[in-house]
């Protein structure tokens, strides 16, 4: 169907009295209802659109006009369509006459519901009503048809909250650009066939500033109307020409303006003709699937010369509505009327979907002067994803080598990808018991002008080796939805067989292993001439014990081997035992084998082995140890030695106390080390207690849990000759205390006793010493501070100073005492000597005695009726 342009609307002019109708023969012919604002029709039917039913909640308004003979108490019943049921039915009240009395119009409504009930679909129903007299009789009105459509036509829009009508699609120009070349000839614009089509319908087309209409005569065809000569001449220039178009049913129903279709209009500029896309076909629609891989092939026709420049330009949309534009340039060789460009497959199967715009502009040499051409917009369709399947380097014949140590994936060029892209590879395996994983791996476009790799690790290829393995990407751009690739389907191939080669010791290391001989460890070496770049290595240790760390994983170097220090912890730890070792194969981050088990064993650690330290106590001089020597700081130490996991150490100390007993201290007992060494501080008061002469014994021990149970290993004894002889005494470190007979007092040198009853002996501070006769003045060096006190009796008296080793010479200073008083030398056989205290009761006099014999042991003091202290014992060996 071809239009004609009119300025107004192409109602029909046909004309039908329906209201009010012919009056009839007789007083009381009634008329029929009158519906407001009815449409006449051509087949004499009165037309109802959606608005008149809809405009009013009550539904659609309909009057009884006054007719003869109209009283109150009237009763109307309103017949739609055949039935005898009424849709409205009401009495005559006093309300419907005037104040003169006077009938007037009833107004009533239909209700939307009921409208609905009797159309499902448009068509004509009789519309009538009847009266009933109060006296009985009954009149009818003449019937008439009544016709109502309840939409409008073309599909109903998308979208309310946006204007116009999104349902209608958009016209169909012949053309885009309007150049003189189209106004001279003319174009055509095309509404395609609508949904609920019609007879009578009206097709309203906005063309810029011009308004065409036209009238449906065949339901089915689409609408064509014609842009003549004349009437684009009367067009302006313009970049943008809004086109669009409305539908008007014959009860004047609109569907709305549809969307624009934007053209420009150049009046007076001649563009060239638009680039030919050799595979588009009549409605200039690619299918991406006829290409079979190759480019996509444009022809740009003219008259061309040499040294001519075309620059072809493409702009388009993909499916998702994201921008894309290229530019080819070309600079002729030679004169032709042809020329061809190849577009990238790729880029064509990205706008799968999508919308391409083709133009070009020709710059010839003789002039100068740029040409433009028409554009060409063409769609492309195709079975395919936008986006092509990876590719993996290392596939060879859609296999993947199951040893593959890195495969490289490369991502396929995606024509709108942009910076901040997402882009995710997907790669699928199936394990040997058939369960399917996904791994995922993603980065993000920093240079769309760049390729994008991924590298997949051998940890996700070996152990899948003899299954398939699928491969798919995603990209997505900032804020936009993601595209997804076809899939590229591989299969991992067989695994292939690894020889591997058990570690083994470096010489001059031997088997079994002595731990003290290697006191750097031992090596053992990984050797693999087969190894690749990036494959690494572990050695393992078969059953090791519960909390060993591992050995670390290690690069081979240039010669293919890998060198693993066996510590001389690591072998302390294992002495006596028999170890298994073995090694793994890294490859692309997972292990891809393990070698055969080498067995090795490591001699147990002899008791004692003179290799290990030894405790030593600093301060001793060879073998002998002076305890009076020692100072409270003093340690005891042991050097380091070869650790073991977990180790807790024991220190024991054995000797002979003063008085002749055994003496035995746990020192530690089974505590943790502290590496590298052992220093404590000793026990001084308790080494203090051991008999001048004797032996101390010093036992250390190193223990520890393995598999097999406890592990001790016995350190070389340290052993002393002690020495504890004390050469001066002068009470100050002896506690003020006082004794009867029977008792002791102990001092470092000697053991005091009193072999008399009736008397007090007592270590007492002369600085508050009271007594009957006066205390001498503190005299350091003879007598101050604590002395020893033998108070005054009537009896004879004896004490016993029993020394705490022999010595040669004694001297001590004493007063107030008688020349009665004697002083008796005892070695282990009796009596050596004797001397008697001068004669000096004076209260402050101080005397030094002196007693020089060989091995004097102890002394005895013998006096009647005396009181005397005594202070600043001196010994010589």
């Amino acid at each position: 169907m071809t239009s004609q342009f009119t300025g107004s609307t192409a109602d029909s002019t046909g004309q039908i009295q329906v209201f009010p109708s012919e009056p009839g023969i007789g007083v009381l012919v009634i008329s029929p209802p009158y519906v407001i604002g009815y449409k006449p029709l051509s087949d004499n039917a009165l037309g109802v659109n959606y608005s008149m039913v809809h405009s009013d909640l009550r539904g659609l308004l309909v009057y009884i006009l006054t007719y003869l003979q109209m009283t109150i108490g009237d009763q109307i019943d309103v017949f739609l369509g055949p039935g005898t049921t009424p849709v409205a039915s009401f009495s005559v009240t006093d309300k419907d006459f005037d104040a003169e009395g006077n009938a007037k119009n009833i107004p009533f409504y239909i209700p939307v519901k009921t409208m609905e009930n009797k159309y499902p679909q448009p068509g004509n129903l009789p519309f009538r009503f009847g009266v009933k007299r109060l006296g009985g009789n009954e009149e009818k009105s003449t019937p008439f048809d009544l016709f109502y459509k309840s939409f409008p036509p073309g599909d109903p829009d998308t979208d309310g909250g946006k204007p116009f009508n999104q349902g209608l699609p958009l016209p169909i120009a012949s053309e885009t650009i309007i150049d003189q070349n189209v106004i001279a000839e003319g174009m055509t614009v095309t509404v395609l066939a609508y949904l609920h089509q019609a007879m009578d319908d009206v097709v309203e087309l906005a063309f810029g500033p011009l308004a065409l209409f036209f009238t449906v005569t065949d339901p089915t065809a689409d609408i064509v109307f014609d842009l003549t000569p004349e009437l684009l001449g009367q067009l302006s220039a313009s970049d943008v020409l809004i086109v669009r178009y409305q539908l008007t049913d014959k009860v004047h129903n609109q569907s709305g303006w549809s969307d624009a279709l934007k053209l420009q209009a150049k009046p007076g500029v001649t563009l060239l003709s638009a680039p030919v896309v050799e595979l588009a076909d009549e409605f200039n629609v690619v299918n991406h699937d006829t290409l079979a891989g190759n480019p996509m092939s444009v022809l740009v026709t003219g008259v061309f010369a040499t040294d001519d420049e075309i620059v072809l330009t493409l702009a388009g949309f993909t499916h998702s509505g994201e921008p894309v534009t290229h530019a080819y340039r070309k600079t002729l060789s030679s004169s032709g009327r042809t020329v061809f460009f190849d577009v990238e497959n790729e880029r064509v199967q990205a706008l799968i979907r999508g919308a391409l715009r083709l133009t070009y502009v020709l710059t010839k040499k003789s002039t100068g002067k740029p040409q433009h051409s028409k554009p060409a917009d063409i769609t492309i369709s195709g079975s395919s994803s936008p986006l092509r399947a990876p590719t993996v380097e290392q596939a060879v014949a859609d296999e993947l080598p199951a040893d593959t140590a890195m495969a490289q994936v490369l991502v396929p060029s995606y024509w709108p990808l942009k910076v901040g892209a997402t882009v995710k590879l997907y790669w699928q395996v199936t394990g040997a018991d058939g369960v399917m994983s996904r791994f995922i791996f993603g980065r993000t476009a920093t240079d769309p002008s760049l390729p994008i790799t991924f590298d997949v690790a051998a940890k996700y290829i070996a152990p899948y080796a003899g299954q398939p393995l699928t491969v798919h990407c995603d990209i997505a751009n900032p804020g936009k939805v993601a595209v997804t690739s076809e899939l590229l389907q591989l299969v991992i191939g067989e695994e292939a067989k690894l020889e591997l080669l058990p570690p083994f010791l470096v010489k001059p290391a031997v088997s079994p292993i002595d731990v003290l001989a290697y006191p750097e460890g031992v090596t053992m070496r990984i050797e693999y001439l087969g190894a690749r770049d990036g494959d690494r290595a572990r050695l393992v240790e078969v059953n090791a014990p519960a909390g060993s760390p591992q050995f670390p994983l290690v690069a081979f170097n240039s010669n293919k081997r890998v060198n693993t220090k066996l510590t001389p912890e690591f072998l302390a730890a294992r002495q006596g035992k028999e170890i298994d070792l073995r090694w793994n194969l890294n490859r692309g981050g997972g292990q891809a084998g393990k070698s055969p088990v080498v067995e090795l064993s490591v001699l147990k650690i002899a008791d004692g082995d003179i290799r290990l330290p030894t405790p030593t106590i600093d301060r001793a001089s060879g073998q002998e140890l002076d305890v009076t020597r020692l100072l409270s700081t003093d340690p005891i130490t042991v050097a380091p030695w070869l650790h073991f996991w977990n180790e807790l150490v024991s220190l024991t100390f054995e000797g002979t106390r003063l008085d002749g007993t055994g003496f035995y201290l746990e020192f530690l007992k089974n505590e943790p080390s502290t590496p590298p060494g052992l220093n404590k501080t000793l026990p001084i008061e308790e080494l203090k207690k051991l008999k001048n002469g004797s032996t101390l014994k010093i036992s250390f021990t190193v223990s520890f849990n393995d598999s097999t149970g406890k592990t001790t290993v016995i350190f070389p004894e340290r052993k002393y000759n002690i020495v504890n002889v004390v050469l001066e005494e002068n009470f100050d470190s002896t506690p003020v205390q006082s004794i009867g007979i029977g008792q002791t007092i102990e001092t470092p040198s000697m053991t005091i006793r009193i072999l008399s009853a009736n008397a007090t002996l007592k270590i007492a501070d002369s600085r508050t010493l009271t007594t009957h006769f006066p205390v001498p003045q503190q005299q350091p060096g003879r007598m101050e501070k604590h002395v020893l006190f033998l108070d005054s009796t009537n009896t004879n008296v004896t004490i016993s100073l029993s020394f705490k080793a022999a010595y040669s010479r004694i001297s001590f200073w004493y007063n107030q005492t008688k020349s009665t008083t004697t002083v008796f030398f005892l070695g282990t056989r009796g009596v050596l000597g004797q001397q008697s205290f001068n004669s000096n009761e004076s209260p402050s006099g101080l005397h030094n005695l002196v007693g020089s014999y060989p091995g004097i042991i102890g002394i005895e003091i013998r006096g009647n009726n005396d009181a005397y202290l005594l202070d600043h014992f001196q010994f010589d060996l």
